[in-house]
């Protein structure tokens, strides 16, 4: 006869047994929960919640099942089906200790149902998911790369080819000046270019300005406003064919093009200066305030208006290199050959050497013509000149200090070669030299032909015309990166002028 062993028992929903209800180890059944509890060693009842709990966790959904409210699944779980979270509900994955989660939603509507399918590789770091692929509703993922910027540092982006970026030296965008760098073309087919700026700036770099249009037709170019105090500026030009008409604005310029006549107009419309006839190069002349500006083409001149009755009258011709402008006292300017100023200051010999106490140049003769020996020894030696500048000499661009100087024996290599001035206003009983400026010179592929070397010093030590000076000429032949020429370099005359 079989026997029936039952354990303890209740079918009583959400029923827990005591731990008073049952011993260390004993176990307890509730049938409408489908749960089983047990007492542990320590007294506790515990119970196996689920059917995964019997299975290490494991638990395989093969078949539909519908799961409402929020459920948590500790242990792998397996779904041999879709899964479908309903009503915009989230999918959340959680965090380590299960405090945060991540969780992914549906959008309020789909109007299609939509399958992504992810790749099949890792993918590489810093790349990004990208749609492969359509098929109906179905798209497949892929791992991509971004597109690198193109061209180099300050281009502009631009779409080049459809598929990667484009940089080109001829648009570029300094982020520091705010300033946007165009080498060709600016085509704006149609609207405005407009600025919110009290001042706007076309600053062009070509020899030649054209504004030009299409049209066969005369047409009309407005510059200005009808705003108190705005300014047209023009700077250089040429000849202009144009006109003013009766549609005349305040504080503007205009004209129009393949006319007469051209004016500027004040605040009250009127015309300030303005011109006639251009189509032939007439006269350009002022009115209101009196001719200012007369271009007689006939006679080939142009006069110049000042107060009162006193006027100037250019020659009719360009005149001759050199040639300065004359008067005949009455305003009549003509070309002069000029009166042969100089630009030279000073000039120096070897017999005006003042040298050093040590490291001089040594006093040679080569051909009878006294030179100073510069050698390409182990100390810079030099030899210094006592002048005086002229009155009236032009000082404000520095001085230019001509060397005059040949090899004794090289026919190629550089010398080295340094000028410094000491303004004699102060102690003479100590050298007080200015800042030198230094530049090399290149032996003569022949030797005995000289070679002038040219420095332009702008550290003078504060000389104005009038004042005495001391000079200073060294071969800098330490320095072995500029200072080349092997042998002796042979200084003939030093020539102190303007720089400007």
């Amino acid at each position: 006869m079989a026997h029936s062993i039952l354990i303890k028992r209740s079918a009583t929903s959400t029923a827990v047994p005591t731990g008073g209800q049952l011993a260390a180890g004993e176990l307890a059944i509730n049938t409408a929960d489908e749960k089983i509890f047990f007492k542990n060693s320590a007294g506790t009842v515990k119970a196996l919640s689920a059917m995964s709990d019997l299975t290490s966790n494991l638990v395989t959904i093969s078949t539909n099942q519908t799961i409402t409210g929020l459920k948590t699944f500790s242990g792998l779980t397996t779904f041999s089906e879709h899964i479908v979270v309903n009503s915009k509900k989230e999918l959340r994955l959680a965090d380590a200790d299960s405090s945060n989660y991540v969780a992914f939603t549906a959008p309020t509507t789909v109007s299609n149902n939509n399958v992504y399918t992810l790749p099949s590789a890792v993918g590489s770091a810093n790349q990004v998911l990208q749609i492969a692929s359509v098929a109906g509703n179905d798209a497949t993922l892929q791992w991509a790369t971004l597109g690198s910027p193109g061209g180099s540092d300050t281009q502009v982006q631009f779409n080049d080819g459809g598929s990667t970026f484009g940089g080109d030296a001829g648009l570029t965008y300094n982020k520091t000046t705010d300033t946007l760098t165009i080498a060709g073309d600016l085509a704006v087919n149609g609207g405005d270019i407009t600025t919110s700026a009290s001042t706007f700036n076309i600053a062009v770099n070509a020899a030649t300005v054209n504004i030009a249009t299409s049209s066969a037709s005369a047409q009309t170019f407005t510059f200005g406003s009808n705003v108190s105090g705005s300014t047209v500026n023009w700077f250089g030009g040429s000849a202009m064919v144009a006109t003013y008409t009766s549609s005349k604005v305040a504080n503007s310029l205009l004209f129009a093009i393949g006319m007469s006549d051209f004016g500027f107009y004040g605040a009250n419309t009127s015309m300030g200066y303005g011109c006639s006839a251009l189509t032939s190069l007439g006269d350009w002349e002022g009115s209101g305030n009196g001719n200012v500006i007369t271009i007689n083409d006939a006679a080939s001149t142009i006069t110049f208006y000042a107060a009162g009755a006193n006027s100037y009258t250019f020659p009719s011709t360009r005149g001759s290199n050199g040639q300065v402008l004359t008067t005949n006292g009455s305003g009549t300017l003509t070309w002069a050959t000029g009166g042969g100023g100089s630009k030279t200051y000073e000039r120096f010999t070897p017999l005006n050497n003042q040298p050093p106490a040590t490291n001089f140049a040594t006093i040679d003769t080569r051909n009878s013509i006294m030179v100073l020996d510069f050698a390409d020894s182990s100390a810079d030696e030099s030899a210094i000149f006592v002048g005086v500048i002229p009155e009236a000499a032009s000082l404000g661009s520095g001085l230019k200090v001509r060397i005059i100087w040949m090899a004794t024996s090289a026919t190629s290599g550089s010398v080295r070669w340094g000028a410094q001035f000491m303004n004699l206003n102060t102690d003479l009983d100590s050298d007080s030299f200015d800042t030198a400026t230094e530049g090399n010179g290149t032996a003569n592929g022949t030797n005995g032909i000289p070679t002038t070397t040219e420095l332009t010093v702008t550290n003078i030590d504060s000389l104005t015309a009038g004042d005495f000076f001391r000079l200073k000429i060294y071969r800098e032949q330490s320095d072995t990166v500029n200072d080349t020429m092997t042998g002796d370099a042979e200084l003939i005359a030093v020539e102190v002028r303007s720089a400007s």
